[in-house]
């Protein structure tokens, strides 16, 4: 996930939105399988000036740092929960990717009230959450992993999952979901090669 190179300059692909507005969308990282975390809910922050909005909005959660996490990904623990996987499959419409992931992301922008003036910028969250799910099939790939977005989940009970007001109350939307795991090969779908050769 990106957050500002050295000197505030930002990097490719994170610069290409073509506006300087800080990141307005992070990560709730849903974390089942990952090694070296335990099962539970992570926040990835984007900038450094959401933590403090966000820890307001949810402060029955308990904001550790996780040890070990690199500078430039500031991982906090918001809430352990073992069972959480069969949680995820309900929120994410029954989809069984969902829980039998390594993790599953929920991209989570600033909406609501805080856009009243400058509505056209919903537009602009939905890109950011874009360009991140576009990132995630990459690494997932560059992993040995895959990637998948989850177009179709249940946004209210996934906020009140997280602690979130009811919608209107505050600026906070789930804007989509990502899993990423082992990839299960379909013999029923037909794959050709990205450039196959020309046809005579």
């Amino acid at each position: 996930m990106p957050t500002p190179a050295e000197g505030g300059a930002v990097q490719l692909p994170w610069d290409t939105g073509g506006t300087d507005e800080a990141p307005a969308v992070h990560a709730v990282v849903f974390a089942h399988r990952v090694d070296g975390l335990a099962p539970g809910a992570y926040l990835l922050p984007r900038n450094a000036t959401v933590q403090s909005a966000l820890q307001a909005a949810l402060p029955h959660l308990s904001w550790r740092p996780v040890p070990g996490s690199p500078p430039d990904v500031p991982l906090l623990e918001l809430a352990l929960n073992p069972a959480l996987a069969g949680t995820l499959r309900t929120l994410s419409c029954h989809q069984a990717i969902a829980a039998d992931a390594v993790f599953v992301v929920a991209l989570l922008g600033e909406c609501g009230p805080s856009l009243a003036g400058s509505p056209w910028l919903y537009r602009e969250r939905l890109r950011e959450a874009g360009l991140i799910g576009q990132v995630l099939y990459l690494e997932a790939e560059a992993a040995g992993l895959r990637g998948t977005g989850i177009g179709c989940f249940f946004d209210d009970p996934v906020r009140e999952l997280l602690g979130l007001g009811a919608p209107g109350t505050e600026p906070w939307q789930v804007l989509y979901h990502f899993s990423v795991g082992l990839p299960v090969p379909d013999a029923r779908i037909a794959s050709t090669p990205p450039y196959p050769e020309p046809r005579p």
